[in-house]
């Protein structure tokens, strides 16, 4: 069956921008609308030890807002294929407080 072209998504890519800009403010709405809420949906953190399923993703972004954590989004890449898609960031997703 043919889906179609894999295509770049400018609304996409200004998820991750987003996202970062709400959870830095301690929000998850944005978060919790966008992710998906399929069982074997994960999000990759930029730590081998960080592969979270919707909840534990809720959990992490909550405890590292609350820490002072800012996020920053990195350089998105965002990509659709029908209606489908995903958003990626290639450089370091967020910065510490301290820095």
């Amino acid at each position: 069956m043919d889906q179609g072209q894999l295509r770049r998504s400018a609304e996409r890519e200004e998820l991750p921008r987003r996202c970062s800009a709400v959870s830095t403010r301690g929000g998850l709405a944005v978060v919790e609308r966008h992710r998906s809420e399929a069982p074997p949906t994960l999000v990759l953190g930029s730590a081998p030890e960080e592969v979270w399923d919707r909840a534990g993703t809720l959990s992490a972004v909550a405890a590292q807002s609350g820490a002072g954590v800012r996020f920053a989004g990195g350089a998105p890449q965002g990509w659709e294929l029908g209606d489908i898609g995903g958003a990626s960031t290639w450089r370091r997703a967020f910065a510490s407080a301290r820095w």
